[in-house]
């Protein structure tokens, strides 16, 4: 889990670029049921009654949901294209980046 500069958005790093599509998909969508999952209202209101968590924390584990994203890194610029178009209007927030893409960043700023 990785999290942004504001410190209130959190992601999943998935580094995908040795699987091919299906696989990556398959993944992607794994992720999403998982996290659908742990923070379904009913998963929520049950951890609540078995004192798991405080009542006064369910509305801020529910908003903790909407924080929730997945970098996803793949290799070429037609897998990235391929995947974006895959996770288009999902609840996850899902960012694609390939390593075509990343090197040519690190290049542009003079890291490597």
């Amino acid at each position: 889990m990785l999290n942004d500069y504001s410190g209130l958005k959190y992601y999943f790093l998935g580094i995908f670029n040795l699987l091919t599509i299906d696989r990556i998909k398959w993944r992607i969508s794994k992720l999403e049921q998982v996290i659908s999952a742990r923070f379904s209202e009913e998963a929520i209101l049950k951890r609540a009654e078995l004192g798991i968590i405080k009542q006064e924390d369910i509305k801020v584990i529910m908003e903790l949901e909407k924080s929730l994203g997945s970098w996803i890194i793949v290799q070429t610029e037609n897998e990235r294209s391929t995947i974006t178009e895959y996770v288009r209007g999902r609840k996850i927030h899902f960012e694609i980046f390939s390593i075509e893409q990343i090197q040519s960043e690190v290049e542009e700023q003079g890291i490597m």
